[in-house]
C-alpha cells in the first residue's frame, strides 16, 4: 500500500490479515494521520485516492476546511 486513499498521507500501519487454509485473502491498513481504516480487496474507488470521489477525501494541510472533528467515542 503506497498511501492513504483518504489523505494520501503514507504514515499506515497494518491492523489485521485476514487467512483462508493459510493464504492471506486480505489486510486491513490503518492511517495514523487522518484516522482511516480499509481493506485492501474494497473496491478501487474507495482505495485508490485518485479514483475516490473528491468529497471523501481529506487535506490534511487544510485543517482549516474541517471547523467541527468529533472526537473518539462520541457518536
Amino acid at each position: 500500500m503506497s498511501g492513504c486513499p483518504r489523505c494520501e498521507k503514507k504514515q499506515l500501519r497494518v491492523e489485521h490479515k485476514g487467512y483462508e487454509n493459510n493464504q492471506l485473502v486480505w489486510t486491513i491498513y490503518y492511517c495514523h494521520s487522518c484516522s482511516f481504516s480499509w481493506r485492501d480487496t474494497e473496491p478501487e474507488t474507495t482505495i485508490v485516492h485518485q479514483k475516490r470521489d473528491s468529497f471523501f477525501r481529506v487535506e490534511m494541510d487544510r485543517k482549516e476546511k474541517y471547523p467541527i472533528v468529533l472526537p473518539p467515542g462520541l457518536i
